[in-house]
């Protein structure tokens, strides 16, 4: 984990104090990360659109990060596996060895996936419609996908929002996977700006209680050869605010997401 968004930006607010829920582990910096991907575009596309330019403006705008690979799904399981674990391509992978869950579990930190069209209710190992399981990074580990309390965790946008409008409370590490319409892959920016703007910045600010941060991001660049896979993203909330409008030009990649969750919560690296 060369690069961390921790050193460039956290570190230098200090650490913040507040009442969290009882079932939480504090953080030095926020006690909550929401993670939503999007897919395959160029940063010097998305940052020209209004709606991801408001998104950069409430937070951070980290303007030299960068996805690690092509195509997508070795992207989402670095994220979680600390490394690629050799997956080059995007069929289904069953992979085995420890990952970001075990380190979570073990430390006592809570976490969720939330994947849109997922079908709920069922540890469900393949396709549905505009659910791609190469987006879903949790359900290609074995020891997610073959133990039920963990792949419970995976859940579908329907127990994001019934978790919102309840009061349930919402895991401390989320990660959102829009569907393929929605994060962009099979659609455009502008697509992805709506469902933002309509759908998921509404809910994702019920969530801001000044102790969650927020990243959005893309997977991967649409160019293969020409920009280093350079990628949008962007982070708001806890740590973030007295920046806000800034722009932070730090190398970061997949890992990076990763370890700011170890710095965090002072968690063992994978």
């Amino acid at each position: 984990m060369k690069y961390t968004v921790v050193t460039s930006i956290l570190l230098t607010f200090g650490s913040i104090v507040s009442s969290v829920p009882s079932a939480f582990k504090q953080g030095k910096w926020f006690d909550r990360v929401v993670v939503a991907i999007f897919e395959n575009e160029n940063y010097s596309n998305v940052i020209k659109n209004d709606v991801f330019k408001t998104i950069a403006s409430r937070g951070v705008l980290l303007s030299n990060s960068h996805g690690i690979a092509h195509p997508s799904q070795p992207n989402y399981v670095a994220i979680i596996g600390g490394d690629k674990r050799g997956v080059l391509l995007d069929n289904n992978v069953d992979l085995t060895g420890r990952n970001l869950v075990d380190i979570l579990e073990e430390n006592g930190v809570t976490w969720g996936t939330y994947q849109q069209g997922y079908p709920a209710g069922s540890c469900f190992k393949g396709d549905s419609g505009d659910y791609k399981r190469k987006h879903n990074p949790f359900i290609s580990f074995n020891n997610i996908r073959d133990n039920a309390a963990r792949c419970s965790k995976i859940q579908s946008f329907k127990d994001f929002e019934r978790k919102l409008e309840t009061g349930e409370t919402v895991e401390q590490f989320v990660f959102i996977t829009p569907d393929m319409k929605n994060d962009g892959h099979d659609t455009t920016i502008e697509y992805s700006a709506n469902f933002l703007t309509n759908y998921l910045l509404p809910k994702l600010d019920k969530l801001d209680d000044g102790r969650t941060l927020f990243v959005v991001t893309y997977d991967e660049s649409e160019s293969y050869f020409f920009n280093s896979n350079q990628i949008y993203t962007a982070i708001w909330g806890s740590g973030a605010k007295s920046r806000a409008g800034q722009t932070d030009n730090t190398f970061y990649d997949q890992y990076s997401i990763s370890a700011t969750l170890y710095a965090n919560w002072n968690l063992p690296n994978l």
